[in-house]
């Protein structure tokens, strides 16, 4: 397993990997992690998101959802005010931020997260502030998906993965090949609601 799964977007850089926090979180850990998170993000010019690592396929996952959210962002297609947001929502499938948090949101108990960085200037004392500012380290535990789970979590049916896992290597694979057509609808049900 890499570290980083890296990616671009135009000239901005995207990394992520999973996290490992010092201690399992609580709601107050939660609140003070996005208000570090927003300081960090307008300190560097980034955009950060954190996930909880059980409700996401895979890195792929959160690649895809930060290419769809960047393209419809350039072409002034925003549902929110930050791209980090965007990446969220895209992340989850949702249109709106209350329903995108539950979804793929961190939660209290939670010990581990999938994060993703995206900016211009990403260097190793950014990503070590970034990491001390959350009080947590780079983990390369590897975590097991439960594909009912995440069938549940965003709606796919049983029928559905079955085909897609004819043309997929994977259950993993096919997995993503359902969710991603769901993460294309989130701007058209924006502009429909």
């Amino acid at each position: 397993m890499r570290l980083f799964h890296v990616g671009r977007i135009d000239k901005r850089r995207i990394l992520i990997f999973r996290v490992a926090f010092c201690n399992s979180l609580d709601e107050k850990d939660i609140e003070k992690i996005f208000r570090k998170l927003d300081s960090l993000e307008k300190k560097f010019g980034l955009a950060i998101q954190l996930f909880n690592s059980e409700n996401i396929v895979s890195w792929r996952h959160i690649l895809y959802a930060c290419n769809i959210a960047s393209a419809n962002w350039r072409k002034g297609f925003k549902i929110s005010r930050k791209l980090s947001l965007e990446i969220l929502l895209y992340t989850s499938c949702q249109h709106q931020i209350d329903v995108g948090v539950k979804r793929v949101g961190l939660r209290p108990g939670d010990r581990y997260s999938w994060i993703v960085i995206v900016g211009e200037n990403i260097d190793d004392n950014v990503i070590g502030e970034i990491l001390d500012e959350l009080d947590a380290n780079i983990t390369f535990m590897r975590f097991d998906i439960d594909p009912t789970h995440i069938m549940r979590v965003y709606g796919v049916y049983e029928e559905e993965l079955k085909l897609s896992l004819k043309s997929s290597e994977n259950v993993e694979e096919a997995l993503l090949n359902c969710i991603i057509p769901r993460m294309n609808m989130v701007v058209l049900r924006e502009k429909i609601v």
